[in-house]
């Protein structure tokens, strides 16, 4: 247990100023882009949306229209009723990346509290919703395609047109029916072949990789099931399913949680807010030393 000096919000209003001065002249920026938007991952499972939002404004001052601080205000700002403010980041989410389905479902729901919050001109009481450049949109749209990807496309080719245009969406429907059928009567064997065809016909399916996730579970294929985890988190990144199989996975394995966050988050604020000091000020492993004697140097920046 850290003492209250060193709890996350009290080091966040420490490094507030020094950090705001020098954001313009620090090399690594992506790097500190990271680590806020990393500590507002602490902050929000931890229910201290302020900190959240705070942190995920610090990492969208360095690098614009980055997905993941979007996300997470905009999941802060609903949780605290600030519906209008959370429209907005979905909404720019959606711009960036039309394929974040959390951000689809968040948009429906938070329009209907507008609308009962404000009246038939709930639009006209909304912040401006910036403009994203199509330099931001290009590099969401430009990563490489996963190798399930590759693989369904490869397979569609040899396959007919009409047949493509007229079979393929029924056909995924049969298989995900069936594959949820199978999976109620406790036939995982079927059920995970059933999902293996789903995602042959569309690979960013997220649900058939957490369906698929279950079976796997159930067989006693943990890392298996991790990897389906993964996957569905690549395509919605707040999807509560994939964290809870996911970790589920990781129990039956015996490895830690994938990250000191889910092992004490107030730890990870910390360490997280060295990282921080030493991006900002260069004096990270001084200052962790004056609190720590013992303190072993700081961790190396997190990749995202």
């Amino acid at each position: 247990e850290f003492p209250k000096r060193h709890e996350s919000s009290w080091v966040a209003t420490q490094i507030d100023a020094s950090s705001r001065e020098k954001h313009n002249s620090i090399e690594s920026g992506e790097d500190l882009c990271i680590l806020y938007s990393n500590r507002a991952a602490c902050y929000l499972k931890d229910g201290s949306n302020t900190e959240c939002i705070q942190d995920c404004t610090r990492a969208l001052d360095i690098q614009p229209f980055s997905l993941k601080p979007l996300l997470r205000r905009a999941t802060a700002y609903e949780s605290m009723e600030r519906y209008r403010q959370a429209y907005v980041d979905f909404k720019t989410v959606l711009q960036i990346d039309i394929g974040v389905q959390a951000a689809h479902d968040s948009v429906h729901r938070i329009t209907k509290q507008l609308i009962e919050q404000d009246g038939p001109d709930w639009r006209q009481k909304l912040p401006e919703i910036p403009l994203v450049p199509l330099s931001a949109q290009q590099h969401h749209r430009q990563k490489d395609p996963s190798a399930e990807l590759v693989q369904a496309r490869e397979g569609q080719r040899s396959l007919p047109v009409y047949w493509l245009a007229t079979s393929l969406p029924a056909r995924f429907a049969s298989l995900k029916t069936e594959g949820n059928e199978h999976v109620r009567k406790s036939q995982f064997h079927d059920g995970l072949e059933k999902y293996s065809e789903c995602l042959k016909i569309k690979p960013d399916e997220c649900s058939c990789f957490t369906n698929r996730a279950i079976c796997y579970l159930r067989l006693g294929c943990f890392e298996e099931a991790r990897q389906d985890c993964d996957s569905a988190l690549k395509l919605e990144p707040t999807n509560k399913k994939a964290f809870y199989r996911r970790a589920l996975a990781f129990k039956e394995q015996g490895k830690p949680m994938n990250t000191v966050f889910s092992k004490n988050r107030k730890t990870a604020c910390f360490l997280l807010t060295q990282q921080i000091k030493q991006l900002t000020c260069g004096c990270g492993y001084m200052w962790n030393a004056f609190y720590w004697p013992n303190a072993q140097p700081i961790l190396p920046v997190p990749s995202k």
